[in-house]
């Protein structure tokens, strides 16, 4: 009755010595693997080092380790056997105080960035913007920088010269340095370069609002960039 119960088919045989096979071999692998090596990273002078803002030399054992500020990293110490893991810790970026105004033309993106509501990303983008212009000449134009950008931002800033803002010169401008500018396209830098080879030289800002491709332009915004020399 036993040998009934204990009974297997070859079909059964051959599963079984698979799997004994595969546990066998499992554990030869385990067992013939090295031991990992304590942690050469971990030492309780990192931690102490760290933590008291100094900048530790690299280790003695592997002389790769370089620790990083407390202000930029939280290193967390683990057991000896594990590996220690440094995280970015992202710190709160110091604000103006309300109150404070700063020349458009003359802040740099580490000034930006003080402002309450402007952060790196638009930091960045309002000084392109500015260099493309040739300078502001209204604290209003930083809102065409990201239409995200909050209407209050412009509270913060003023334009204290506006004599030094580079102006286009129209009559010997390529088109593509006219096109470059943020008020012109390349039709309207085209149309340009047409009328001076028909007609010579352009005198003012009229001449060009009587093109078709100035029609509903904002002439006395973009007549701040352009010289008529």
């Amino acid at each position: 009755m036993w040998k009934d119960f204990f009974y297997f088919s070859r079909s059964d045989r051959r599963a079984l010595a698979f799997f004994v096979s595969v546990i066998m071999v499992t554990t030869v692998v385990r067992l013939a693997r090295p031991e990992p090596e304590p942690d050469d990273y971990v030492v309780a002078e990192v931690e102490d080092t760290v933590l008291r803002g100094r900048r530790p030399a690299a280790s003695q054992e592997t002389g790769t380790l370089q620790a990083a500020s407390a202000v930029d990293v939280d290193v967390r110490v683990r057991r000896p056997d594990s590996v220690r893991t440094a995280r970015p810790v992202f710190r709160r970026q110091e604000k103006y105080p309300y109150g404070t105004v700063l020349d458009l033309n003359a802040v740099d993106t580490t000034e930006l960035k003080k402002v309450p509501g402007i952060g790196s990303y638009f930091a960045r983008r309002i000084v392109e913007y500015r260099s493309r212009l040739g300078g502001y000449v209204s604290p209003e134009q930083i809102l065409e920088v990201d239409e995200r950008i909050a209407d209050t931002v412009t509270g913060w800033f003023l334009v204290r010269d506006t004599f030094s803002i580079s102006r286009i010169p129209v009559n010997s401008a390529s088109v593509s340095q006219m096109k470059a500018h943020p008020y012109i396209d390349f039709y309207m830098a085209r149309a340009i370069a047409d009328y001076r080879r028909k007609y010579g030289k352009i005198e003012n800002p009229a001449q060009l609002s009587l093109l078709d491709e100035f029609a509903g332009q904002d002439m006395e915004r973009l007549s701040r960039y352009l010289s008529f020399e």
